[in-house]
């Protein structure tokens, strides 16, 4: 096996070999639930950075292993990662989700 990264004499990092192979160091599906711990922790106040970066993660992999299926590949990258915190609705919505209840709610009072 490589030689396993390690940070500052913390634990061995969590790292893929090759995109969308196995961790280097457990040998489970990247990201790893070790590695998907220290992910969330790294980038706890940068949501839409850690998306951003299992993203190209994604297409990394999907390009190495074009015959995954997109669905599995999805859940392992991404959908793992918790939704954003919300204040109040616990039911969070995009922009567009929000742009078009408001178009509705318009759209009945108008009538």
């Amino acid at each position: 096996m490589a030689e396993v990264a390690t940070t500052q004499g913390f634990s061995p990092l969590h790292l893929a070999a090759l995109p969308g192979g196995p961790c280097s160091v457990c040998g489970a599906l990247w990201p790893c639930a070790s590695e998907r711990t220290a992910l969330l922790q790294e980038y706890r106040d940068a949501r839409s950075s850690l998306l951003i970066y299992l993203c190209l993660q994604l297409i990394e992999a999907l390009e190495r292993n074009p015959v995954d299926v997109a669905a599995e590949l999805y859940s392992r990258y991404l959908g793992w990662v918790p939704p954003p915190e919300t204040s109040g609705d616990p039911t969070p919505r995009t922009t567009c989700e929000s742009a078009a209840q408001q178009d509705s709610r318009h759209a009945v009072h108008a009538a």
